[in-house]
C-alpha cells in the first residue's frame, strides 16, 4: 500500500512538472510572437517612410530642379537619349525553323536526350 501511494505521488508530481513545462513553453512562444510582431510593425513603418521618401525624391519637379542646379553649377551635363524608347512595344521572340525542330525530333542526338 505504501509503494502504491509513493507511485501515485510520483506520477502526479511528474504530470504536474510536465504541465508546468508545457505552460512555460507556451508563455515563451507568446512572448517571442509579440516581440516579432513589434519588430514587423516597426519594419513596416520604416518601409512606408522610405517609400514615401523615395516618392518625394523622384518627384518630376524635384528632378527638374536637380537637373537645372547641376547644369548651372557645371558639375554635370544632361544629354537626352538619342532615341525615343518604346515601352509599349512587345518583345520580339526569335523563332526556331520548323525543319530544325522536326529533324531533332526524328533523330535525337545524345546531347538533347537530357542525360
Amino acid at each position: 500500500m505504501f509503494w502504491k501511494l509513493i507511485l501515485v505521488v510520483l506520477t502526479l508530481g511528474g504530470t504536474a512538472c510536465g504541465l508546468l513545462v508545457l505552460r512555460q513553453q507556451e508563455q515563451d512562444v507568446l512572448a517571442t510572437q509579440s516581440t516579432l510582431r513589434r519588430q514587423i510593425t516597426s519594419l513596416e513603418n520604416e518601409l512606408r517612410a522610405k517609400a514615401f521618401r523615395i516618392g518625394e525624391l523622384t518627384n518630376l519637379e524635384r528632378l527638374d530642379d536637380y537637373r537645372i542646379r547641376t547644369e548651372q553649377a557645371g558639375d554635370l551635363t544632361w544629354v537626352p537619349f538619342p532615341f525615343a524608347p518604346e515601352f509599349d512595344r512587345p518583345l520580339s521572340v526569335p523563332t526556331v525553323p520548323a525543319d530544325l525542330v522536326a529533324r531533332e525530333q526524328d533523330d535525337p542526338a545524345p546531347s538533347n536526350l537530357g542525360s
